[in-house]
């Protein structure tokens, strides 16, 4: 009989009778997982590719567009932008940047606004630390306010461009944000304004130093003292140079344009010392010229609804503008005159001052000023100003809620304006310290704590007169006027008018208006004093040698008020 062969089971001998078969199962295994390996790295790249913007066709329905714009691209990739009007134009722009910049733009508005760490982890943390504390964006939030409507029109039109973009792009970011498993937020229109604040930040590389040098000057020490402690010292010379010639520059590690550049700032700089001292061209005007300090003559030639303004600020720093006359009434018998938009200013602005014999108040100005005094203090956390912003309604558990103190900021200016009108009507009615003797002191003295003191006192002898500041809010009972007043009042005026705090207090306990008008009392009989001590010093000014003024002025008015004293040449 013949035997029957056996028959291959499930069990372990197959592969043991076949060795060949474990080596194709292998290379077929190998050959699936690279097809799938290259199927998904192909699926990868495809995916990827989703995230390059599409840059023909058409895209309907985009909120903010009011009609129609085209953007086009040459060959190398420059953009070209027609739009039927200029908030298109802006709008189509942001479109194209989102397209082109998204990453770019996302870590810009985060550097700038201090949340860098959110996306790229704790290493960031020191980065936002700085820049929140100083403050960029809400700086960037501050100009969006400032912005012309014209102006504001466009960064919001943009705003709506990049958002437009987010809205209807499809497919994969690009890869930084996939990486990092990052999707953007909509963008805002201070997301634009802070870059400008970072170029800013970037530009000037040595604020530290400046900031020391101003401390420095504050505390007493002249311009020839510093001039002293930043001595220029010998740099290696440039290569290729003699190496007896000087060289220009830092340091060493400047370039030939870097140090070429140095050449012309430091050309510029000595150019503008050479003309310091000569007069101002004079304005052309109908044909002729006009003196630009010749207040009357140029404002006779205005038509009545403008008003020009020019002269001397803090330091003997230039001050000019142009704006439109918005209102002028009688105030304690001193004419006021009320300034509306400005068609030119110079960089300091200030919102209140004296001119010609009438007050003037620059509104657009003195918007600027309370944004940006109210966003310093509130980190202070001063109760009189959570005691006026909460008059105002302003606050949201206990918090300055911005979307509301925007919406009522004008509000709040055109009701708290008395009390920068008042302030100029006591700088005017006060005669113990006088401009004259002011200006005596500023221009012999400039930027010198003689001259911060005088100011000081000037003020406060304002604030304090009898028709002044606080007369009228005591006269009026104008509580929420009271609290700002005490909000931005700077240390030094803190200083001269240290029972206005404790009036304070006492006043918040029963509302008697009779605690500030105590206070208000005792201020003037002491700074009257201190005033006059200070216009001694300005009438020996040109007839004593100045050791024998900054003597004086120790001893008579730093001494008694506390503050360090000023050092006398030839003292070590």
């Amino acid at each position: 009989m013949a035997e029957t062969p056996p028959t291959e089971t499930g069990g372990g001998t197959g592969p043991e009778r076949h060795p060949g078969s474990r080596r194709r199962r292998f290379v077929v295994a190998a050959v699936l997982v690279l097809l799938a390996l290259n199927v998904l790295a192909a699926g990868g790249v495809l995916w990827l590719r989703t995230s390059v913007p599409t840059v023909a066709g058409s895209v309907d329905g985009l909120a903010g567009l009011a009609k129609s714009a085209s953007i086009t691209r040459d060959s190398r990739g420059v953009l070209y932008i027609t739009a039927e009007s200029p908030a298109d134009a802006s709008y189509a722009l942001g479109f194209a940047h989102a397209q082109d910049r998204l990453w770019q733009m996302e870590m810009t508005r985060r550097i700038g606004s201090g949340r860098l760490a959110e996306v790229v982890g704790e290493a960031a943390l020191p980065v936002d630390r700085m820049l929140r504390t100083l403050g960029l964006y809400r700086l960037a939030e501050a100009n969006l306010d400032r912005l012309s409507p014209a102006a504001r029109a466009h960064v919001e039109a943009y705003a709506a461009g990049v958002n437009g973009y987010l809205d209807t792009r499809s497919g994969a970011l690009p890869p930084e944000f996939v990486l990092l498993g990052h999707s953007p937020e909509p963008w805002r229109p201070a997301d634009s304004l802070v870059w400008g604040r970072l170029m800013s930040l970037q530009l000037a590389g040595n604020w530290f130093g400046e900031i020391l040098r101003a401390r420095m000057l504050k505390a007493g020490l002249t311009r020839a003292d510093l001039d002293t402690l930043w001595a220029e010292r010998p740099e290696p010379p440039r290569a290729g140079a003699d190496a007896s010639s000087p060289a220009v520059g830092s340091g060493p590690a400047l370039s030939l344009l870097d140090a070429g550049r140095l050449d012309r700032i430091d050309a510029k700089e000595k150019f503008w010392a050479t003309i310091a001292d000569e007069p101002y061209r004079p304005l052309s005007a109908f044909g002729g010229t006009i003196a630009p300090l010749d207040l009357e003559e140029v404002n006779a030639t205005l038509n009545g609804t403008l008003f020009y303004g020019a002269g001397y600020g803090r330091s003997m720093k230039a001050v000019f503008f142009l704006a439109e006359k918005r209102e002028q009434r009688m105030v304690e018998g001193c004419p006021v005159t009320i300034l509306g938009q400005e068609k030119a200013r110079e960089m300091a602005s200030p919102f209140a001052m004296v001119q010609e014999g009438q007050i003037i108040i620059r509104s657009q100005s003195l918007r600027y000023f309370f944004w940006d005094q109210v966003q310093e203090v509130r980190s202070s956390c001063r109760s009189s100003l959570r005691y006026a912003l909460d008059d105002y309604g302003v606050l949201r558990d206990g918090v300055l809620d911005q979307n509301l103190f925007r919406d009522t900021l004008d509000r709040i200016v055109e009701e708290e304006m008395n009390l920068f009108v008042y302030h100029e009507v006591g700088e005017m009615l006060q005669s113990t310290l006088t401009s004259e003797s002011l200006k005596t002191i500023i221009g012999h003295f400039p930027g010198s704590v003689l001259e911060f003191v005088g100011r000081a006192v000037k003020d406060i002898l304002a604030d304090i007169h009898p028709q002044g500041l606080l007369a009228y809010v005591i006269r009026e009972e104008r509580i929420s006027s009271l609290a700002f007043y005490l909000a931005f009042m700077d240390g030094l005026r803190a200083k001269l008018f240290p029972e206005i705090q404790a009036a304070w207090q006492l006043f918040l306990v029963n509302r008697d208006w009779h605690h500030i008008e105590q206070a208000r009392s005792s201020c003037w009989q002491k700074n009257q004093e201190i005033a006059e001590q200070i216009a001694l010093a300005a009438e020996r000014i040109g007839k004593d040698p100045d050791e024998k003024i900054v003597e004086y002025f120790n001893s008579e008015i730093l001494v008694p008020l506390g503050l360090d004293t000023l050092l006398v040449k030839g003292q070590e």
